[in-house]
């Protein structure tokens, strides 16, 4: 029969040992990593064990991808969640049995650090009458969050700009300029170049927009 003296068969199911948060903040590690314990049928802990840890979703890292169960069965990773806000998965997993241990965190976005704006540079062909600016607040790893940002033109008599759609409406002949996005006390700009007819086919192209709230 099997008693406490019984060997320790194979591996047969891995354990989670412990909580993992739901929710962090992006960028964030998962605190206290995460551990698991491999047993055999009988529930007896298995050691030497190795034990793979796979990231299956998200950007995340870890501080180790495969571990040998210790004498406790155990065997531990530290995970840092991916900075892309979304889902974060971790499976935990051995070789040539069915059992695995899987860990979802969701990754949100941080504090507000900066507002991003797209395009960087706005070239507008001769001809061209009408564009869009868009602007976001995001946090330090430019995911975006809740915030609404507003569009200031610096030279109205070459484009002005819808203040909240970022809508940009060309009513000069050519030139350059900035439109400055502006949300949560963060600014930032696009380099607006208007092109006229004469202008060579690639003026602006290489053009580099190196103010953070133009000029």
């Amino acid at each position: 029969g099997c008693d406490s003296t019984s060997p320790v068969g194979p591996a047969n199911q891995i354990n989670k040992v412990g909580k993992v948060a739901d929710t962090l903040v992006a960028g964030a590690a998962v605190a206290g990593g995460v551990t698991v314990q491999v047993v055999d049928v009988r529930g007896s802990t298995v050691s030497g064990a190795k034990v793979a840890f796979t990231i299956t979703a998200g950007d995340g890292t870890l501080s180790s991808h495969l571990m040998v169960s210790a004498s406790d069965g155990t065997a531990h990773t530290d995970w840092t969640i991916g900075r892309t806000a979304g889902l974060n998965t971790l499976l935990v997993s051995i070789d040539g049995i069915d059992s695995t241990a899987t860990y979802n965190v969701t990754g949100v976005p941080g504090a507000a650090a900066a507002v991003a704006v797209t395009p960087r540079i706005l070239r507008l062909p001769a001809g061209t009458t009408t564009a869009a600016i868009a602007g976001a607040v995001v946090d330090q790893f430019g995911n975006s969050i809740t915030g609404s940002t507003t569009f200031v033109s610096r030279n109205t008599g070459l484009v002005t700009v819808n203040s909240v759609t970022g809508g940009v409406t060309v009513v000069g002949t050519s030139g350059t300029t900035y439109i400055v996005s502006t949300g949560n006390a963060f600014s930032d700009s696009s380099l607006v170049i208007v092109l006229k007819a004469s202008d060579p086919a690639c003026t602006g192209i290489t053009a580099t927009s190196n103010l953070a709230v133009g000029g």
